[in-house]
């Protein structure tokens, strides 16, 4: 199975096997060290691909591979040296932070605490997307997915009451809008939400099975069809044909809501 980090500077998930974020390009120093480790183990393996020969070629083999054994140990030195002094940062690092991290936790989490059992659903969100691009541990909260999958429950109905009102939009918006929809519809299957969590989302997501038949003319359950805003723009390409919409608008800036939160970008 996966696992998934989120970015402390832009807020996007993705696998934690990767060295940095591909949105932003921050770094993940679990992947980098990772990346790191990979590497020292490729050189290893050229090591030990050196060929064989027989005795009487033993001296101009020696010559001849000498200067890349050379190379090879000389590059073996300096990613283990890389290595060392990242993994030193990191552990200053992480005794630098931890203390800092420990008294905002404990500042904070019972506020987080206070928002999510007062039903103040929409301040937590923004409240944890704020505090996500500030790089603060948000994530170790215990209802921290929860405050993400209704960022994008935000997204969705921005969206909804953008083309219900009739705003001009364009067909990136129409396909951001089926994209953030089918999100919403996955959110019962999302396993690292709490049943309380599941509960409170419940109606969006009802909402949005409706919202899916009636404007898109699809089925809730092919919401797995759209996980890629590629799979959207295809769609949509057909849809918008169908209902004559006009696609010559520029794409829409749409989540007023959030867009407030410090270091969030949608």
């Amino acid at each position: 199975m996966k696992h998934t980090v989120v970015c402390g500077s832009c807020g996007a998930e993705f696998e934690d096997t990767l060295p940095k974020c591909p949105y932003c390009g921050t770094m993940n120093y679990k992947g980098a060290e990772r990346e790191y480790m990979e590497k020292l183990v490729d050189l290893r393996e050229d090591l030990e691909d050196l060929k064989e020969v027989p005795k009487q070629e033993v001296k101009k083999e020696v010559r001849r591979q000498g200067r890349s054994l050379w190379k090879l140990l000389a590059a073996l030195l300096l990613a283990a040296l890389l290595l060392a002094a990242f993994l030193y940062w990191m552990a200053h690092r992480s005794q630098r932070d931890s203390r800092e991290d420990y008294l905002w936790k404990q500042e904070n989490f019972p506020r987080m605490e206070e928002l999510y059992e007062a039903g103040q659903y929409e301040e937590l969100t923004e409240f944890y997307l704020t505090a996500s691009g500030e790089d603060r541990p948000v994530w170790e909260w215990e209802h921290g997915e929860f405050c993400l999958e209704y960022a994008g429950v935000l997204l969705a109905e921005d969206w909804r009451q953008a083309a219900d009102a009739g705003e001009p939009m364009s067909r990136e918006d129409y396909a951001a809008f089926l994209y953030d929809e089918s999100a919403v519809l996955g959110i019962p299957f999302n396993e690292e939400l709490s049943d309380q969590d599941k509960d409170i989302l419940w109606p969006f997501v009802e909402e949005t099975r409706q919202e899916y038949e009636s404007r898109w003319g699809l089925d809730p359950e092919e919401y797995r069809r759209f996980s890629s805003y590629e799979a959207c723009e295809a769609y949509i390409d057909q849809w918008m044909d169908t209902n004559s919409q006009g696609s010559s608008h520029r794409p829409r800036a749409v989540g007023f809501r959030l867009q407030q939160s410090k270091g969030f970008y949608l």
